[in-house]
């Protein structure tokens, strides 16, 4: 059985179906233990997530679920550059990289 989930999405994402709380019930519901919500960066059409970020919008825990914060972020660069703002970088669990983007700007 499943007990962590380290790559989930919200409506945050254009791809997710679920709100937060959402997300956070079914994976209760399917007895998964820990879950990071790693929404897509903002190359991806995403708004900044900085309220996300926030502990008492985001809790470490939620009934007994470990919530992990996290980013699925962008390569922006050759150099490897991302799309997840270094001021958020201290407040993430985790940090997934998509090599989902080939147009560099630079």
């Amino acid at each position: 059985m499943l007990s962590i989930d380290l790559h989930t999405h919200t409506l945050d994402s254009r791809c997710g179906l679920h709100t937060l709380l959402e997300v956070l019930e079914i994976a209760r519901e399917k007895g998964i233990r820990a879950i990071a919500i790693t929404d897509h960066g903002p190359k991806a059409g995403n708004p900044p997530r900085g309220t996300f970020l926030k502990a008492e919008r985001t809790p470490g825990e939620y009934k007994g679920l470990a919530v992990l914060k996290g980013i699925e972020a962008n390569i922006l660069s050759p150099d490897g550059a991302i799309d997840a703002p270094p001021a958020h970088w201290a407040n993430y669990d985790v940090v997934l990289i998509s090599l989902g983007f080939k147009d560099f700007d630079a």
